[in-house]
């Protein structure tokens, strides 16, 4: 999990459902409902190992422009972020 530069926007991983989330921050601090979620859908090549994907962290450049995401048994994301749009 990671608040971009601008303390407006949460990006998630989500380790169970294996995908990633961008959830804006209201006013009161609390956070809204996802903007923007991408759902990956690969697995291991060892099955009983793994049945499906497992993201494990989304980190976002100095510049607030891109996220880097890291999901197992997958491609690992490349995503352009834009802390002035809602996605």
């Amino acid at each position: 999990m990671v608040v971009d530069r601008t303390g407006r926007f949460v990006l998630v991983a989500n380790y169970t459902g294996g995908n990633f989330a961008v959830l804006p921050i209201r006013r009161d601090g609390s956070l809204g409902e996802a903007t923007d979620l991408k759902q990956d859908s690969g697995s291991s090549i060892n099955a009983e190992r793994q049945e499906g994907p497992h993201a494990h962290c989304i980190v976002l450049d100095p510049a607030n422009q891109f996220a880097y995401a890291a999901i197992l048994a997958s491609t690992d994301y490349d995503l352009q972020f834009d802390a002035g749009v809602e996605n």
